[in-house]
């Protein structure tokens, strides 16, 4: 009977680890919605960034008079004090848990500290402001260092959203977009709503 007992629980505790991954999967990059105007206004769809090392021009569909936001999360490299490094040619903020800072054209950089704990998973969110003419270049570059390793690029194996994030932005799908704003969604009980009392689609 213990015997049985046993294996009974080892079969449901990997039932239930099962269930758990297949119900809020974990995604590559960091997502968000990308917008036809560089003030967040006029969404345009859905994007997912597996890359902090942006660069937005007519050549690729984030052309210049664009903007940007995307959340996700970011695994810790290491334990300690994590220096991220910010430049720009446009304005951008990044925020990581509780720690966050914003530029704007500025070449050279700007850095700021993050304690982290090595492979533990911090909230990202990440704004991109790209004004100017379609074919005009604007770029962001996000790195990081620590002790013992010198400034290099996030990979995207370090960084993921879940299959709830993704969900959230499922009403985009059936939207006329380009008629909404970012000030038009709002989160009710975790999930994103589009606040037509703000506009009137």
């Amino acid at each position: 009977m213990k015997k049985t007992l046993e294996i009974f629980l080892i079969i449901a505790v990997i039932f239930t680890l099962g269930s758990c991954s297949k119900e809020n999967p974990q995604k590559e990059g960091l997502i968000g919605i990308y917008y036809s105007e560089p003030d967040l206004t006029s969404i345009k769809g859905i994007s997912v960034l597996k890359s902090l090392n942006q660069k937005w021009d007519d050549s690729v569909d984030y052309e210049g008079g664009t903007s940007g936001d995307w959340s996700g999360y970011i695994i810790a490299p290491a334990s300690g004090n994590i220096e991220f490094y910010l430049s720009t040619n446009r304005k951008s903020k990044i925020k990581i848990d509780t720690d966050s800072t914003e530029i704007e054209n500025e070449n050279s950089g700007k850095t700021f500290v993050v304690k982290m704990g090595k492979g533990k998973s911090y909230p990202v969110n990440i704004v991109f402001y790209n004004p100017g003419e379609h074919e005009e270049i604007g770029w962001f570059n996000i790195e990081w260092s620590w002790s013992g390793q010198n400034k290099t690029n996030v990979p995207a194996s370090n960084l993921f959203y879940t299959e709830e994030e993704s969900r959230k932005l499922d009403f985009l799908r059936g939207v006329e977009n380009k008629k909404l704003d970012r000030n038009d969604v709002i989160y009710v009980k975790g999930k994103k709503l589009v606040n037509v009392e703000c506009k009137r689609l």
